[in-house]
């Protein structure tokens, strides 16, 4: 997967994971939010080989973003927007993960 971020494409595994990690930066944590909200806004779905069924594909770039990066900035609202959709997927299981990982990282977030 490849993203151009101020100019510069950055290549990544199938996971969202960089491929150099010299490439990090809280621009690119943004790329992947952007991404997401995109895919929300499109109503895109994914087959997720996690759950192993058809979910959001923003679902999957959310989960992404934080397991690759969970204290970067964009990570604050993945956690939220994760939460919400395994509230709805009534996996209240990783819901549960998704508030601990806000709280871990973002213990000021109300």
């Amino acid at each position: 997967m490849q993203f151009n971020v101020n100019g510069k494409v950055i290549e990544t595994d199938e996971q969202g994971f960089l491929l150099d990690p010299d490439d990090w930066s809280e621009d690119f944590a943004r790329a992947l939010a952007q991404r997401a909200l995109i895919e929300e806004r499109e109503d895109l779905k994914v087959t997720d080989p996690v759950l192993q069924r058809v979910v959001p594909a923003a679902l999957v770039s959310y989960r992404q973003l934080t397991e690759a990066y969970p204290n970067a900035a964009p990570a604050e609202g993945a956690y939220l927007k994760l939460a919400q959709y395994y509230d709805d997927l009534k996996r209240y299981d990783l819901e549960a993960q998704a508030w601990t990982g806000l709280g871990s990282y973002f213990p000021k977030t109300r």
